[in-house]
């Protein structure tokens, strides 16, 4: 298995990771007249953890929520970012996360 990214052409560039982000196909494949984006913002605060029926997956869900900083209203303003940008441009991924946050 080749690991990396679709480079424009097809050519694979090798990045760590487990395979070729999934999202590399369908952007290649829709430009110019679809730009793709990926925007990974992490957890956001949200209700989410109360719509798990499942008692313990609920709770151990809830305890991430908890420690969530990002807000809901920041990853709109994001993605409106990407949304406003000229034509000829293409953010191709966005990755969110708080200051202070190690990973």
């Amino acid at each position: 298995m080749t690991v990396g990214r679709a480079a424009p052409g097809g050519e694979v560039l090798p990045v760590p990771g487990p395979s070729v982000p999934p999202w590399s196909g369908p952007r290649q494949e829709l430009l110019p007249d679809v730009r793709v984006t990926l925007i990974e913002p992490g957890v956001v605060a949200t209700e989410l953890p109360t719509h798990i029926t499942h008692e313990a997956t609920r709770e151990a869900v809830q305890q991430g929520y908890d420690k969530a900083i990002v807000k809901p209203e920041e990853v709109a303003e994001i993605i409106a970012f990407a949304l406003v940008r000229p034509r000829h441009l293409v953010i191709n991924e966005i990755l969110l996360r708080p200051a202070d946050h190690l990973g």
